[in-house]
């Protein structure tokens, strides 16, 4: 007996299309938030002689906790409301997998990181949006909790600084979010290490609120995906019980604890990033035909003011220079998104912007 494949997929996974990136050739890479910098080499070496002693067959599971409490003092947390996993990603289906129910909606404001509203389809829930603000991609709270209201949503999810707008939301709007709001509110993180404030010091006030971090940005860590989440303790052991055991990889422990250890290498580059990302848009400010907006990340939206965002995405890439096309994504028909990359990268980007805008 043969099935039909269309009658055992659920439909609304048969009506999506699996996340494929783009394959371009480049000679600069400042399209996906990625840290410009390696691991130092002593440190993968530190990395490596701690992973190749060990027996690969095992799981290891020995490691999880002295990670989740070294993490926790690099918080100032404590472990038991820190939940670990590959990459903030999976940590944020996992949250939005303890509260969610088929057909219940999660709302989260547009333009924005495009993975929440596949994953919200994925478990079976409606993803409901509500647009950022024109002039400046603020969020607008009351307009936020009066659809959540009416739209009876168990979740909510803000990304802050909000990738590809690259602003923060204001920590008064978060915390009001969380009181007026009766599900769970998320707030992403990924780049809170380039930002200006995060939102850490409103979890002691809001126990519906867990906050999500990645090693793949400032750490430089994409490549093994590892995030965590913070929450008051009393969530965080309900979001533990959907994780599956030994998900996360021994090697990738090590790595993050290692990292870790060396957090002081990882802050200096961080800061390199952030002086070279306000004199890049000091840069790109005296080129006429974009437009940059202020940033709180590791990366730059632009907009296009003198040709189409689509046309000079495809005239830099035929120079080398691949940057994010985000024109397809909601309210953003104009912009572009440039990743803060070396001065050496940012001086190829720089000249080729010139060269193709002249």
């Amino acid at each position: 007996m043969t099935s039909d494949i269309d009658n055992i997929i659920r439909p609304e996974i048969a009506g999506l299309k699996p996340y494929v990136s783009p394959s371009y050739e480049w000679r600069v890479k400042l399209d996906l938030n990625e840290s410009p910098f390696d691991v130092p080499p002593e440190v993968k070496r530190e990395i490596w002689k701690r992973v190749k002693r060990l027996q690969w067959q095992r799981y290891h599971d020995e490691f999880e906790r002295p990670l989740v409490e070294k993490l926790a003092d690099y918080e100032n947390h404590d472990p038991d409301g820190v939940l670990i996993g590959n990459g903030s990603n999976e940590l944020i289906f996992h949250s939005l997998l303890s509260v969610i129910r088929h057909g219940d909606t999660v709302l989260f404001p547009e333009p924005t990181f495009s993975l929440y509203r596949q994953n919200i389809t994925v478990l079976g829930g409606q993803p409901e949006s509500v647009m950022l603000n024109e002039a400046d991609f603020s969020l607008n709270p009351d307009k936020l909790l009066a659809k959540a209201g009416a739209a009876g949503a168990r979740a909510i999810v803000l990304c802050s600084p909000n990738n590809p707008t690259a602003n923060l939301i204001p920590n008064e709007d978060i915390e009001r979010v969380c009181r007026e709001f009766g599900g769970l509110v998320l707030v992403d993180e990924a780049y809170t290490q380039f930002a200006d404030g995060d939102a850490f010091e409103l979890l002691e006030r809001c126990q519906n609120l867990a906050i999500l971090r990645t090693f793949s940005k400032a750490f430089g860590l994409a490549g093994l995906r590892f995030g965590y989440l913070l929450a008051r303790p009393e969530l965080a052991r309900e979001i533990d019980k959907v994780q599956l055991p030994h998900h996360v990889s021994f090697f990738t422990q090590l790595a993050a604890s290692t990292l870790i250890e060396n957090a002081a290498v990882m802050k200096q580059r961080v800061e390199s990033l952030k002086r070279e990302r306000d004199s890049l848009i000091g840069r790109l400010d005296c080129i006429a035909g974009v437009s940059p907006l202020p940033s709180q990340s590791n990366f730059i939206l632009i907009e296009c003011t003198a040709v189409a965002a689509r046309e000079l995405f495809e005239r830099l890439l035929a120079r080398g220079v691949l940057i994010r096309n985000v024109s397809n994504y909601t309210g953003l028909a104009r912009y572009l998104r440039i990743t803060v990359g070396t001065p050496e990268e940012n001086r190829v980007l720089i000249r080729a912007l010139e060269e193709v805008l002249a």
